[in-house]
């Protein structure tokens, strides 16, 4: 029934990544997650939807004095652009903390689970530097495969958790520090470079 509705790669990620009502062998057990989900994003797209015709038709011309100093935007300032990048590296930090915790107290979708796969908890995430940095240095030619040769969830989950704590450390760094001068003079700083076509 899915199938033949249209949800074939969206399914398949669910089933695959978030392992949402999937039995052994990746066998799907109940339609109920997969209707939540799609409810919530028909919600949020309506809402992000009416947003925008709010915006371009009722709302303010300016937000620079109805928002926080973080997220008043005026393109003559050239460090804001630091605090910016800082706060989209901290929402980067928190989804990758998310699939950790996913991860732990849900569960994913383990392709090499015996019997054909499974969704199984992991409780022992991998928080080894020296496990984790391995994978960079492998040379993405021949059967090294570098990144992709990760073949266990618990590594996995293990570089996300190392992401987040780096995403966030460098997202606040961004936000309390200006950039350094050389950058602010070579970066052009015009409304196409915050919101590109």
């Amino acid at each position: 029934m899915v199938h033949h509705s249209g949800w074939l790669a969206y399914t398949s990620y669910l089933r695959g990544s978030l392992g949402l009502s999937t039995g052994p062998g990746g066998e799907i057990c109940d339609l109920n997650p997969y209707f939540i989900v799609a409810v919530l994003h028909i919600i949020g797209s309506s809402a992000l939807g009416l947003g925008g015709v709010f915006h371009s038709l009722l709302g303010p011309e300016s937000l620079d004095n109805n928002l926080p100093s973080l997220f008043a935007i005026t393109f003559k300032d050239r460090f804001k652009v630091s605090s910016i990048l800082g706060v989209h590296l901290i929402s980067l930090g928190i989804a990758s903390g998310l699939l950790v915790l996913l991860g732990k107290y849900s569960g994913l979708y383990d392709t090499f689970a015996s019997g054909g796969g499974d969704t199984r908890l992991v409780t022992n995430i991998t928080r080894s530097y020296y496990v984790l940095f391995s994978y960079l240095v492998k040379p993405p030619f021949g059967n090294q495969g570098s990144i992709i040769s990760i073949n266990n969830l618990e590594d996995f989950l293990g570089g996300q958790y190392l992401l987040s704590y780096l995403l966030t450390l460098g997202g606040l760094w961004h936000i309390v520090s200006k950039p350094v001068p050389a950058f602010v003079r070579s970066y052009v700083y015009t409304w196409a470079t915050h919101y590109p076509l």
